[in-house]
């Protein structure tokens, strides 16, 4: 099955990529791959689009305590729309960018192993 996914980047598109039997919704975030790198997008409105002869690549991870809801997406869609803006930039300005989840899933991850070495766990 294919998602289209949103890349907080200067793209007036979404990506196509494939989704490796993950239970995806709109608005989830996900990790995939872009060019050399690893980015954060959103799992983005459907659209059918005509594919060319390309490789499509696979989804790396579903970010499972982070997503967007509908509402959201919708207004991004407006707001990007009303400014005439790409919607990858409103996005952007919306969610921020790959460091911020970075450091809070490390946060999040360096507090549960400091609680287990206090608990002795």
């Amino acid at each position: 099955m294919k998602a289209q996914v949103l890349l907080p980047k200067i793209f007036n598109f979404s990506f196509t990529y494939n989704t490796n039997n993950l239970s995806l919704k709109i608005g989830d975030l996900v990790e995939v791959p872009f060019g050399k790198r690893t980015e954060i997008g959103v799992v983005w409105k459907h659209e059918n689009k005509e594919l060319k002869n390309i490789k499509i690549k696979n989804i790396n991870k579903k970010i499972e305590k982070y997503s967007i809801n509908k509402s959201l997406v919708d207004f991004i869609d407006w707001f990007s729309t009303y400014n005439m803006v790409s919607p990858g930039l409103a996005l952007k300005m919306a969610i921020g960018n790959k460091n911020n989840y970075i450091k809070k899933l490390q946060k999040n991850t360096n507090l549960i192993t400091s609680k287990k070495k206090l608990l002795n766990i």
